[in-house]
């Protein structure tokens, strides 16, 4: 078991309501749901104003020097 998920499960079984009260300040970080309505989209298709710059830079970077495009799919078949 890794050690962050080791320190997190001893942490919430000693405070089991200060666990709680952190995790509803994290929940509020993230996203609304159905942002994107009834439609599926698939995580590599996730884009958010961090995410095309900031989080991907370096792989893209090394996609760009490897000559690796982006495989377009074809959906529905």
């Amino acid at each position: 078991m890794p050690l962050p998920i080791l320190f997190l499960t001893k942490f919430y079984s000693l405070f089991p309501n200060l666990g709680t009260n952190l995790f509803a300040v994290g929940n509020q970080f993230l996203p609304e749901p159905g942002g994107r309505g009834e439609k599926r989209t698939l995580g590599k298709d996730s884009r958010s104003a961090l995410s095309p710059a900031a989080l991907t830079y370096l792989s893209d970077r090394a996609a760009q020097e490897n000559n690796e495009h982006p495989v377009i799919e074809q959906r529905g078949r």
